[in-house]
């Protein structure tokens, strides 16, 4: 059985912490630290494994009863490897945060919805740097994924989002510029045969249409018969392609700025 030592304030009869120890080793097992103005309410208990290494910390809401937070450690580096955050009843889990055993940086993040269970959102990072790699956000129901974000890992700068309907399927696909701001280009998909439908292409401003190509399937193969490619505006064609009902590409057709047919460059 371990044995205790009560440490006090300076009054000498507040406690500010109860450790206990292992009989047989004498390195401490557990101390549990209490709050100055009341020395009945638990603020922390820390525990260590028998052999004195650091294993968890829990920590409490001002009663002394209710958790708010849990941390766990790898028990060999001691290092952070788990975070629990709690609601204010104690039991609901507000989120959980994981960290890379050997750096300590983080590597997951899960948030959850008001019942504890589904899940909001989750941000995963780079086990070396610790910077945002992802950010995944779910539909009510915590399973099907919202959107996905994904960033530079050494600048945290947007590089990509990727949405998706209720179904989980994909609808959209958005590519930024180094700057994490600045739209690149758009894809845009049918998400019921999961194809693209649409690219857009934006000039550096991220906000000027470049040009627009379209793309359209046979509705019994869901093969590739037609692509378009459009000016910016969408008034004038610049050119169709045409492909037989297998997807094999058989007609080019490029038209002039005035939407006459250039015949030099059809195939």
């Amino acid at each position: 059985m371990n044995y205790q030592k009560t440490f006090y304030y300076d009054d000498g009869k507040t406690i500010d912490y109860i450790n206990e120890y292992n009989p047989q080793t004498g390195k401490i097992t557990k101390q549990t630290v209490y709050r100055y103005t009341d020395d009945k309410t638990k603020k922390s208990v820390v525990e260590w494994t028998p052999d004195g290494k650091l294993t968890k910390k829990t920590y409490y809401l001002s009663d002394g009863k209710t958790i708010w937070s849990i941390n766990e450690y790898n028990p060999i580096t001691e290092e952070t490897i788990k975070q629990t955050f709690y609601r204010t009843d104690g039991k609901t889990i507000n989120l959980i945060t994981e960290y890379n055993p050997k750096t300590g940086n983080k590597t997951k993040q899960t948030n959850y919805n008001s019942d504890g269970k589904t899940i909001d959102y989750i941000i995963e990072y780079d086990p070396q740097t610790g910077n945002k790699t992802k950010w995944n956000e779910y539909y009510s129901d915590g399973e099907t994924i919202l959107s996905i974000t994904e960033y530079n890992p050494q600048t945290e700068e947007v590089i990509k989002e990727t949405n998706y309907n209720s179904d989980g399927k994909l609808t959209t696909e958005i590519f930024y510029d180094g700057d994490g701001e600045t739209i690149d280009y758009i894809r845009k998909y049918n998400p019921q045969i999961s194809k693209l439908i649409k690219f857009t292409k934006y000039r550096e401003d991220g906000e000027t249409i470049d040009y627009i190509t379209e793309f359209k399937y046979h509705p019994k193969t869901n093969k590739l018969i037609k692509t378009t490619g459009f000016s910016f505006d969408r008034k004038r064609i610049a050119f169709i392609y045409k492909h037989h009902p297998n997807g094999k590409l058989f007609k080019k057709t490029y038209y002039n700025s005035d939407g006459t047919i250039n015949k030099k460059n059809q195939t």
